[in-house]
């Protein structure tokens, strides 16, 4: 979420903070999430789990801000933020 622009302080403060985590959801569905249910309580583990998906779907759609491409054999996947 830190290259695609997210709050630092937010992102710092998500483990701990309900306020942070509630903000980087914000931050997540004006970046194209949907669907988030806000009436639930999320977890730090809940909000790092939309980010993965955020981020797996900007790599779906070639919109990454970074990419590293796999290296076989010992990185056979690509990494992506």
């Amino acid at each position: 979420m830190a290259l695609g622009g997210a709050p630092i302080e937010a992102i710092r403060a998500f483990r701990t903070e309900v306020a942070a985590r509630d903000r980087l959801l914000q931050w997540l569905t004006d970046h194209g999430l949907r669907e988030i249910k806000r009436n639930l309580i999320f977890t730090d583990h809940a909000v790092a789990a939309c980010a993965a998906a955020w981020a797996a779907w900007r790599w779906l759609n070639g919109d990454s801000v970074w990419v590293h491409h796999a290296e076989l054999p010992h990185h056979p996947f690509d990494f992506a933020c």
